[in-house]
């Protein structure tokens, strides 16, 4: 044992140091990170900024304060305009080399430490960035945080993981349960789709990510589980933003578990950490401090008084929410705001509350306990099955906007109603569940029942048939005509004797609808004094158009697969890859483009001899790159991971000592029934084919998905086949 460790240890029993220390520990190489996030943390609002260099966070150029009443589009403009003030500036002290400069250029010339090399100022240029305040959000975070706080702490111990992880999500959420990220994180434990759904239910019916409950349970699941592989606090909190995979790669990349070592050296290569993910440490690190010491840059705050567990009854059969809240003699409104986890369609009633859903009531004010009312409610009202969805089914041509447009349903409940993580992977013969509403589906259903073969089109042959609620005037901008256009071409005299039904003479081809309406453009259509309902209803929609941007973000960033899943599956040194639970020889070849015949020939195998899983093998790019192996490689996984997760979920780990006779794969196929892939996801550095008595592994804990055989059943009508 290090020296430094026997006196941490020391202070740490003596109590002189306090174990989060321990847990937490802060280099100085860190010190300027935090105290910046500190600033953004408590100095600046969100109407303001920071212009400050990407990669030396103590040098900040200027602060912006924007005008009341500036669109975020104008505020971009200004920051835009304010970089490449300070990229000039910049430039010019590399090319004078510090001598001649103006008063502004001194003074941007004295932010950098003594001796910078000019070259350093010239690169510099590229690295401006801003940075929004967040002072607003912090002190609203503190005060919604005393709701939740004991709550948190009490979860996170019971899962062996220090109570102090309780901040993450100051830096997450702003303690916001409804907060989405730009990256389609959801929550306040802000989890993305690939990683909630091992531990929580995500589809368009139920999304506890939104649940602060289950997803504190399952946000302490997850950091432990990153501890786990990575031995460290500091990396197992970054591998919560950067994944545990790329977190391992850095650190046997750089030959340190140190984190400040791995931000410094890990710069470049493949999956080097962005802004986002070397800063996370930081400013977690940043929201600890501020937060012990939220008196003195805030003053007193009204915090939320803790959450007190109300009642959580177990919904025996499917039921409309509103006549359950009735029943109950409970708010609607109330119970919509405790069930967070409940998605739009539920309160809207186009979906029944799910059988089995754990439902939080406010503590009972009658004698009557909620369970007991429960079980005296109507059984005519309860319903054997969910409200049932149609299906489509993949016809070449097709995109999801298309059908979702077709169907008029929004892409995002089609995403999530199939557990798609993009809208740009969809195949041909592939059946999507149609989240229709009720009105939706009964003029679908009449719709079927008039057609014979192919359904109606909206547009064909140069024809538009009229929808309900077309108007002249809708349908002439539709498809970049004039009004007296579209009147001339169909000899109408009445542009206000048109009937639903009636073809219409249009240019041929139809112009394309923009993915994502504008912000402005919504807004502009919303009453000038609206209802609550109808507010309700333009937030819904701009969410979710929020949402569908951030998927796309989502699908282009490196964690393509679960971001826990610590497996390496990339082409390593020789054209070489480590081989993974499930994949053969057959696998490469199809990615690859060659035959298994010449992958054994290049790694001599005979034709009896498999593949080891954890051995390397040497693979053919000559008809494929490797990025795109990888990428073939990665959408393999995924689909394979998101179709078990669909019908399991991780509800907590165990140890399990290995006993003479043992191997892996009997333990993972005939005692604990998990997939090969799963147990050494968690197992990462366990040989598979060299294992001992005494060696201890983790188990995950499975449990079936409830809803995964009740809500699946679907409607096939004629007209959503084609």
């Amino acid at each position: 044992m290090s020296y430094r460790a026997v006196v941490l240890m020391l202070l740490l029993f003596s109590g002189g140091v306090n174990s989060q220390e321990v847990n937490f520990p802060q280099a100085a190489s860190l010190q300027p990170a935090v105290q910046f996030w500190t600033r953004v943390y408590t100095e600046l609002e969100t109407r303001s900024g920071f212009i400050h260099d990407s990669w030396h966070m103590a040098v900040v150029y200027d602060e912006l304060h924007f005008k009341e009443g500036l669109s975020r589009r104008q505020q971009s403009k200004v920051v835009k305009s304010r970089k490449r003030h300070y990229q000039r500036l910049l430039r010019n002290i590399a090319s004078k080399r510090g001598r001649y400069l103006s008063t502004e250029e001194a003074k941007v010339f004295a932010l950098w430490p003594k001796g910078t090399k000019f070259s350093t100022l010239r690169k510099a240029a590229k690295n401006i960035r801003f940075q929004r305040g967040q002072a607003d959000n912090f002190r609203q975070a503190i005060i919604r945080s005393g709701r939740w706080e004991t709550f948190m702490k009490h979860t996170l111990k019971a899962q062996g993981v220090p109570e102090g992880l309780w901040i993450l999500p100051f830096v997450e959420s702003s303690f916001n349960p409804a907060a989405y990220s730009s990256v389609g994180a959801a929550g306040m434990w802000q989890f993305t789709r690939s990683t909630g759904r091992r531990y929580m239910r995500i589809d368009h019916v139920v999304d506890e990510r939104r649940d602060p409950v289950r997803a504190t349970e399952s946000a302490a699941l997850l950091l432990k589980h990153n501890f786990g592989l990575t031995g460290r606090w500091p990396l197992a909190i970054t591998a919560y933003n950067h994944g545990a995979s790329g977190i391992r790669r850095a650190a046997q990349k750089v030959g340190s578990n140190d984190i400040a070592v791995i931000i410094k050296k890990h710069k470049k290569g493949k999956g080097s950490f962005g802004f986002a993910s070397r800063n996370f440490y930081a400013e977690f690190l940043a929201a600890r401090h501020v937060f012990k010491h939220r008196l003195r840059y805030f003053g007193e705050l009204q915090r939320s008084r803790p959450q007190v567990e109300g009642s959580r009854v177990t919904v025996p059969s499917y039921i409309d929410a509103q006549t359950l809240a009735s029943q109950l003699g409970v708010d609607f409104k109330a119970l919509k705001g405790m069930n967070l986890a409940l998605r739009p369609v539920v309160w809207r009633g186009d979906k029944r509350i799910p059988k089995g859903y754990r439902l939080q009531l406010p503590a009972p004010k009658q004698v009557k306990s909620y369970r007991a009312m429960m079980a005296s409610v109507d059984a005519n009202l309860f319903s054997a099955e969910q409200v049932r969805d149609s299906y489509y089914k993949v016809r070449r041509g097709d995109a999801l906007s298309t059908i979702a447009r077709r169907y008029r349903i929004k892409v995002r409940d089609l995403m999530e109603a199939n557990g798609l993580s993009s809208r740009n992977f969809i195949r041909i013969g592939q059946r999507l569940t149609l989240p229709l509403s009720r009105p939706q589906r009964a003029t679908t259903m009449r719709v079927a029942m008039h057609s014979t073969s192919r359904p109606v089109s909206e547009l064909h042959e140069g024809r538009y048939r009229v929808r309900r609620g077309d108007t002249v005037s809708k349908i002439a901008r539709r498809f970049a005509l004039q009004d007296a256009q579209l009147l001339a071409m169909n000899s109408l005299r009445n542009r206000n004797r048109i009937v639903v039904g009636q073809w219409l003479q249009v240019k041929a081809v139809e112009n394309e609808e923009p993915a994502l309406p504008v912000l402005a453009q919504v807004v502009a259509n919303v009453p000038a004094v609206a209802s609550v309902e109808e507010q309700e209803r333009v937030a819904e929609s701009l969410q979710l158009q929020r949402e569908v941007m951030a998927e796309a973000a989502e699908d282009q960033a490196v964690r393509s697969v679960a971001s826990e899943d610590p497996s390496d599956y990339t082409v390593l040194a020789g054209n070489r890859v480590e081989v993974q639970a499930t994949e053969t020889l057959g696998h490469y070849a199809k990615w690859l483009g060659v035959s298994q015949k010449r992958l054994r020939r290049l790694n001599r195998m005979s034709a009896k001899k498999s593949l080891v899983v954890g051995k390397k093998v040497r693979l053919l790019f000559a008809r494929v790159s490797k990025a795109r192996f990888e990428q073939r490689r990665l959408a393999y996984h995924r689909a394979l991971q998101d179709d078990y997760f669909q019908k399991f979920r991780i509800s907590s780990t165990e140890q399990h000592a290995i006993r003479r006779g043992d191997s892996l794969w009997r333990l993972a196929k005939r005692t604990y029934k998990l997939p090969l892939w799963l147990l050494r996801q968690y197992n990462p550095d366990v040989n598979f084919n060299a294992v001992h008595p005494g060696m201890k592994i983790t188990i995950p804990k499975i449990e079936r998905r409830l809803q995964g055989a009740l809500d699946a059943k679907v409607e096939p009508l004629r007209e959503a086949k084609r």
